[in-house]
């Protein structure tokens, strides 16, 4: 059995345990970037981009152990294109009553390209159904429709936060 130090995700397969192998992130273990920072917010709402909507869903301990955890999908394009883009995060809590701000859950981004009803449905469907196919249970699923830019996105995350988001302020010049 050996563990993944990215995404936290165990594999029973020999071959990946004697070649320091992850099969979800398709990376050796060795050559994981030790240094790699995440993101100090999750996703990028800067000018200069249309975005569609959020998708969050939260699963239980069976779907992704041992405490749970969460994804957040944001579709989006930059003005002017139609290249339509999902920024995906997973995040595995750390503990019971984990801290998003704290470092400790393990979190793995990543991005997608492809046509807008696409992306809609797999933010929407796959998110929900791989925790039934795990054999958990979805605590929370919920879609944030933006359809705007990024002062539209800000408004919606400072006047009418859904009580999942977690969102950090920052400072003027920071």
């Amino acid at each position: 059995m050996i563990q993944c130090p990215q995404c936290g995700r165990v594999s029973h397969n020999p071959n990946d345990e004697e070649h320091r192998y992850c099969g979800a992130c398709h990376q050796f273990h060795d050559t994981m970037s030790k240094t790699e920072k995440e993101p100090e917010a999750g996703f990028d709402i800067s000018p200069g981009k249309y975005f569609d909507r959020m998708v969050f869903t939260a699963v239980d301990e069976i779907a992704m152990p041992p405490h749970g955890g969460d994804s957040n999908a944001l579709i989006w394009r930059r003005d002017g294109t139609d290249d339509w883009r999902m920024s995906y995060r997973t995040r595995r809590y750390a503990g019971p009553d984990s801290d998003p701000f704290t470092g400790g859950d393990k979190k793995m981004f990543t991005e997608y390209k492809g046509d807008l009803e696409l992306l809609r449905m797999v933010a929407d469907e796959v998110t929900r159904k791989c925790a039934v196919l795990l054999g958990g249970k979805v605590l929370i699923h919920d879609t944030i429709k933006i359809e705007g830019d990024s002062k539209v996105f800000s408004d919606i995350l400072v006047n009418n936060p859904p009580p999942w988001a977690h969102a950090k302020k920052i400072k003027d010049g920071q």
